[in-house]
Protein backbone atom coordinates (compact mmCIF):
# COMPACT_ATOMS: atom_id res chain seq x y z
CA UNK A 1 0.00 0.00 0.00
CA UNK A 2 1.19 3.77 -0.94
CA UNK A 3 0.42 6.81 0.66
CA UNK A 4 -1.09 7.96 -2.77
CA UNK A 5 -3.16 4.79 -2.99
CA UNK A 6 -4.52 5.48 0.63
CA UNK A 7 -5.26 9.15 0.30
CA UNK A 8 -6.86 8.57 -3.06
CA UNK A 9 -9.00 5.41 -1.68
CA UNK A 10 -10.33 7.80 1.42
CA UNK A 11 -11.44 10.99 -0.85
CA UNK A 12 -13.13 8.09 -3.12
CA UNK A 13 -15.04 6.75 -0.63
CA UNK A 14 -15.67 9.96 1.13
CA UNK A 15 -17.10 11.68 -2.21
CA UNK A 16 -14.55 13.71 -2.58
CA UNK A 17 -12.89 13.19 -6.24
CA UNK A 18 -8.70 13.55 -6.07
CA UNK A 19 -5.72 13.52 -8.36
CA UNK A 20 -2.70 13.46 -8.64
CA UNK A 21 -0.77 16.74 -9.30
CA UNK A 22 -3.67 18.47 -10.99
CA UNK A 23 -7.65 17.68 -11.74
CA UNK A 24 -7.93 17.31 -15.30
CA UNK A 25 -11.67 17.55 -15.59
CA UNK A 26 -13.95 20.36 -14.95
CA UNK A 27 -14.18 20.53 -11.53
CA UNK A 28 -16.80 19.94 -8.91
CA UNK A 29 -17.76 21.83 -5.78
CA UNK A 30 -15.17 20.08 -3.58
CA UNK A 31 -12.46 18.44 -4.73
CA UNK A 32 -9.05 17.52 -3.89
CA UNK A 33 -5.45 17.19 -5.29
CA UNK A 34 -2.68 15.11 -3.83
CA UNK A 35 0.88 16.19 -4.61
CA UNK A 36 4.07 14.21 -3.22
CA UNK A 37 6.47 16.71 -1.82
CA UNK A 38 9.12 13.79 -0.39
CA UNK A 39 10.15 9.88 -0.10
CA UNK A 40 12.23 9.84 3.41
CA UNK A 41 14.33 7.13 4.19
CA UNK A 42 15.01 6.36 7.78
CA UNK A 43 16.58 4.28 10.44
CA UNK A 44 19.50 2.27 9.11
CA UNK A 45 20.33 -1.15 9.19
CA UNK A 46 23.29 -2.90 8.17
CA UNK A 47 23.31 0.38 5.40
CA UNK A 48 19.60 -0.09 3.91
CA UNK A 49 16.75 1.77 5.01
CA UNK A 50 13.96 0.03 7.25
CA UNK A 51 11.10 2.46 7.09
CA UNK A 52 10.09 4.78 3.87
CA UNK A 53 8.03 8.14 5.02
CA UNK A 54 6.33 9.63 2.24
CA UNK A 55 5.17 13.42 2.47
CA UNK A 56 1.97 14.60 0.63
CA UNK A 57 0.32 17.95 0.52
CA UNK A 58 -3.57 17.29 0.51
CA UNK A 59 -5.17 20.48 -1.34
CA UNK A 60 -8.48 21.05 -0.59
CA UNK A 61 -10.63 22.88 -2.90
CA UNK A 62 -14.54 23.49 -1.83
CA UNK A 63 -16.99 26.36 -3.02
CA UNK A 64 -18.77 25.33 0.84
CA UNK A 65 -17.67 26.13 4.34
CA UNK A 66 -14.06 24.27 4.51
CA UNK A 67 -14.29 23.86 7.92
CA UNK A 68 -16.33 20.72 8.75
CA UNK A 69 -14.38 19.39 5.84
CA UNK A 70 -11.44 20.10 6.98
CA UNK A 71 -12.10 18.52 10.25
CA UNK A 72 -13.57 15.27 8.78
CA UNK A 73 -10.43 14.64 6.93
CA UNK A 74 -7.95 15.32 9.60
CA UNK A 75 -10.24 12.75 11.96
CA UNK A 76 -9.86 10.08 9.64
CA UNK A 77 -5.94 10.89 9.47
CA UNK A 78 -5.45 10.70 12.41
CA UNK A 79 -7.60 7.57 13.03
CA UNK A 80 -5.48 5.88 10.51
CA UNK A 81 -2.13 6.42 11.69
CA UNK A 82 -1.07 9.75 9.16
CA UNK A 83 1.28 12.46 10.64
CA UNK A 84 -0.02 16.17 9.96
CA UNK A 85 2.70 18.24 9.60
CA UNK A 86 0.73 21.43 8.82
CA UNK A 87 -2.88 22.68 8.00
CA UNK A 88 -3.07 26.42 6.36
CA UNK A 89 -5.60 28.29 4.46
CA UNK A 90 -4.57 29.23 1.74
CA UNK A 91 -7.05 31.78 0.73
CA UNK A 92 -9.75 32.54 -1.23
CA UNK A 93 -9.35 31.98 -5.04
CA UNK A 94 -11.92 34.09 -6.41
CA UNK A 95 -9.75 35.61 -9.45
CA UNK A 96 -11.50 34.66 -12.36
CA UNK A 97 -15.69 33.91 -12.41
CA UNK A 98 -15.18 30.42 -12.94
CA UNK A 99 -13.38 29.55 -9.70
CA UNK A 100 -13.95 30.79 -6.75
CA UNK A 101 -12.72 28.12 -4.17
CA UNK A 102 -11.94 27.84 -0.79
CA UNK A 103 -8.35 26.45 -0.50
CA UNK A 104 -7.22 24.75 2.24
CA UNK A 105 -3.77 22.22 2.21
CA UNK A 106 -2.82 19.36 4.62
CA UNK A 107 0.32 18.55 4.53
CA UNK A 108 1.02 14.71 5.50
CA UNK A 109 3.31 12.15 6.40
CA UNK A 110 2.90 8.01 6.80
CA UNK A 111 5.77 5.33 7.69
CA UNK A 112 5.97 2.54 6.05
CA UNK A 113 8.28 -0.68 5.99
CA UNK A 114 10.80 -0.08 3.03
CA UNK A 115 10.62 -2.85 0.49
CA UNK A 116 13.51 -3.20 -2.09
CA UNK A 117 11.96 -3.76 -5.61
Amino acid sequence: MSILNELSGYFNSFGIPCFTDRFPLKAPETYAVLTPMSDGLALYSEGKPEFEIPDVRISLYTRENYKSTVSKITSWLLNNKFYIIDRLYLGYEGETENAKYYHYVIDVQKIYMFTEE
